[in-house]
């Protein structure tokens, strides 16, 4: 019998990985250039699906018997769409057998990212949700990235085998 919590990863992750292969979807068809206005939607789609693949961690784990509870183990992280501190809220083990290693907040030119390590020392660089969404207020722009449609490109492979690895977990029957 599937937990709640479990039925809620489903959801989750399968929403994420939906999120990953759209953008994947529509790289082709921006061309091998930067566009701040393309890059800006990937990376809020990029970083929205990043929260859902660690929300169905979150749920996977959670010893909730309702919905509400499962989704209050979610939200019990503040600030809500800190990534790092969300990482933090899943077992090492959990995290070993899905492919995370670690996730770390920084700073990059006035901006908040964070450095993803899966499958051993490969880096993925996720925008904070709240920040790329609302980078109007900054007096900066984004640096521009010439590699940026490569790198998505190759971290978005990263990402998806996450997603597959949890797809698999999350859809084992117990």
């Amino acid at each position: 019998m599937k937990t709640k919590g479990q039925i809620l990863a489903q959801r989750a992750i399968g929403r994420a990985g939906s999120g990953l292969y759209f953008i994947e979807d529509i790289l082709p068809h921006s061309g091998d250039s930067t566009d701040r206005a393309y890059s800006r939607f990937w990376y809020i789609l990029l970083s929205f699906s990043f929260e859902l693949i660690l929300n169905a961690l979150i749920a996977f784990e959670s010893k909730g018997a309702t919905n509400e509870e499962v989704i209050k183990d979610i939200m019990r992280v503040k600030p809500p769409h800190d990534f790092e501190k969300l990482f933090k809220k899943i077992s090492p083990e959990l995290l070993t057998k899905v492919g995370f290693v670690s996730v770390k907040k920084q700073n990059n030119g006035g901006f908040i990212e964070y450095e993803v390590i899966v499958n051993g020392d490969k880096k993925i660089y996720v925008q904070d949700l709240i920040d790329v969404r609302y980078d109007f207020k900054k007096d900066k722009l984004r640096k521009l990235d010439p590699q940026e449609i490569p790198r998505i490109k190759n971290e978005l492979q990263l990402l998806k085998s996450v997603v597959d690895n949890i797809t698999r977990l999350v859809w084992v029957d117990n």
